[in-house]
Order: structure tokens, then C-alpha cells, then sequence
């Protein structure tokens, strides 16, 4: 069986795909489940590269660490086989998710980009699909707690216009050493919004525990019949 979504959908529990599950390029969706197993199924998004998924697909894995939820319950599995757990997908199947790709994803800055300033330089013209978008400005200094996210506002040449003020230095200098070699000292800008997102569900606790989502890509023998995932 093939099943098109082509409609809202509720939050779901346990969802087992042994034939298709293909999400209509007409309209947004918002998937949320505890588990997506694919034993010998496909579920798609855009069938390739030259026919992307236009449109925004947020695939939710739900689940937290509290053993009193009910949804927080092992996947049971075949002996050999590794537990896919939950908040998690398990392809055994065919995974296939083709978005909208942007000519370019990271660029280095161009200049140094000050604390307090809101217009970085890039080391390059700016993608103007990047407009309304988030970013993350990757830290120059020591501490990894310096990278930045902000929304872009604007695109004009080689500069974005960000929705809020940097709290940290980013580096974007070129040096050149007395043999005249250059060297560049820069951070960098990279894409963050895509319009296909598999991510675990938001909790109180995440941030201290961890437990975020997860994709597992194996395969398991079920009933005589051997299954490989593929992605």
C-alpha cells in the first residue's frame, strides 16, 4: 500500500511503513511520531535531486527520558539486530528526502565582525535565498559558546543584515607573512534552514540530558526475509 499525506496530520505513536509513505509536494507538513520504522518501506519527499521537495517537511521524533511516559519505550527487535530505541527512526527500508538545495551553504567572512554590529561582511556574494533564514556565525575565540545564530533580514552583494545584535567577536582578517604567503584568520556563515528537518522534540530536560533524536540505517532479518536500509 502507498499512502500520500496530502492533509494535516495528528501526533502519532508508532509508525510501521511496509509499503509508501509520500508527503504531497502541494503544502507544508508537520510529521510528529515516537517511531517511524521502515521494514522494507520507502518514505519520500521529493523523489531526486532534479525533482526537490519545495514545499517544508518537519519530521518530529517525540519523546523524553521519564520512564512514567508511556511513549518512552524500546522498539522491540529481532535477536542481532541493533535497538532502534525511541524518538527515533528506524530505516530498514528506503529513506529518501530530496529538498531544495541552495547554491551555497557556507562562506567565510570577509571581515571582522565586531561585537554589537548587525551587517557581517562575507568573503563572497551573498546567496540571496538565505534572506528570512537562520545563520550560524562559527566562533573565532576559545570558547565554542561564542557561535551565533541569527536570522538574516537582509541580502545586498556580498552583506547580510542580521535580526539582532552580536554579543562576541567573529574574526574575517588575511595575513601575509614577510615571504608574502597569506594566511586567513575567519569564521565562518553557514546555512541552517533547510525546508526538510528531522529533529527530536524540544523538552525541559534536553539541554542537560541530551537525548535528542535519532536515524538508524541497518538491517535485520524478520520471518526468513532479509532488510537493508537505504538513504
Amino acid at each position: 500500500m502507498w499512502i500520500i499525506v496530502d492533509t494535516d496530520t495528528p501526533s502519532l505513536g508508532r509508525v510501521y511503513v511496509y509499503g509508501g509513505l509520500e508527503f504531497e509536494d502541494s503544502r507544508d507538513h508537520v510529521f510528529t511520531a515516537t517511531i517511524i520504522f521502515l521494514q522494507g518501506g520507502t518514505l519520500v519527499a521529493g523523489f531526486s535531486e532534479d525533482a526537490p521537495f519545495t514545499h517544508t517537511l518537519d519530521i518530529v521524533l517525540r519523546g523524553t527520558t521519564d520512564p512514567n511516559d508511556p511513549d518512552n519505550v524500546d522498539m522491540p527487535m529481532p535477536d542481532g539486530t541493533l535497538d532502534v530505541g525511541w524518538k527515533a527512526m528506524g530505516v530498514f527500508g528506503q529513506l529518501i528526502l530530496n529538498g531544495q538545495c541552495p547554491s551555497t551553504t557556507w562562506v567565510k567572512l570577509g571581515a571582522t565582525a565586531a561585537v554589537g554590529e548587525t551587517v557581517i561582511t562575507l568573503a563572497e556574494a551573498a546567496d540571496s535565498s538565505w534572506l528570512n533564514k537562520e545563520v550560524i556565525i562559527t566562533t573565532t575565540g576559545k570558547e565554542a559558546t561564542e557561535t551565533e545564530v541569527r536570522m538574516v533580514t537582509a541580502v545586498s552583494g556580498n552583506t547580510l543584515t542580521l535580526d539582532a545584535a552580536l554579543l562576541y567577536e567573529h574574526l574575517g582578517e588575511t595575513h601575509t607573512l614577510s615571504d608574502g604567503t597569506q594566511y586567513i584568520m575567519a569564521g565562518e556563515v553557514g546555512l541552517l534552514s533547510h525546508n526538510i528537518v528531522i529533529e527530536g522534540s524540544d523538552y525541559a530536560g534536553l539541554n542537560a540530558e541530551g537525548f535528542g533524536g535519532r536515524i538508524l540505517v541497518s538491517s535485520l532479518t524478520a520471518e526468513g526475509v532479509d532488510y537493508q536500509g537505504m538513504e
